[in-house]
């Protein structure tokens, strides 16, 4: 397929936006990776946290979603998708989270806080053609 027709064939553009969603998707189960982790770590049900203080999985979930982020960056670079998506779904999904959230059932306003970022994200900006 030439260069200049790649983002006009449907196949295209809906492989890319599934790849988003993917990538997207990678962050959040960084986190529960981490928890299940700390949950592994910590087997003891009798375990009780103070609810005044900060739980101590939350350590455990915080470094998640760091490796899930980075692994997300390093395969962004490593496939030349570009980083751009990343940044507008990261910056789309706040005001999404504060305005639609709210207003939706709590299971629709979960998928849309999830899905609609990296959508909107992979629709703006499409990777770039490989060079000839």
């Amino acid at each position: 397929m030439a260069r200049s027709n790649t983002w006009r064939d449907p196949k295209a553009v809906v492989l890319w936006v599934m790849t988003a969603l993917v990538l997207w998707l990678l962050i959040p189960a960084g986190a529960m990776v981490g928890i299940k982790i700390w949950e592994w770590m910590n087997p003891d049900p009798q375990y009780v946290y103070d609810p005044l203080e900060v739980p101590p999985y939350l350590v455990h979930g915080a470094l998640g979603v760091v490796v899930g982020g980075a692994i997300v960056v390093f395969v962004c670079l490593k496939l030349r998708l570009g980083l751009a998506w990343l940044l507008v779904a990261i910056l789309a999904a706040g005001p999404i989270m504060l305005l639609l959230g709210p207003l939706l059932p709590d299971a629709l306003g979960v998928y849309v806080v999830a899905l609609l970022p990296p959508i909107i994200g992979a629709l703006i900006f499409k990777p770039k053609p490989p060079k000839d």
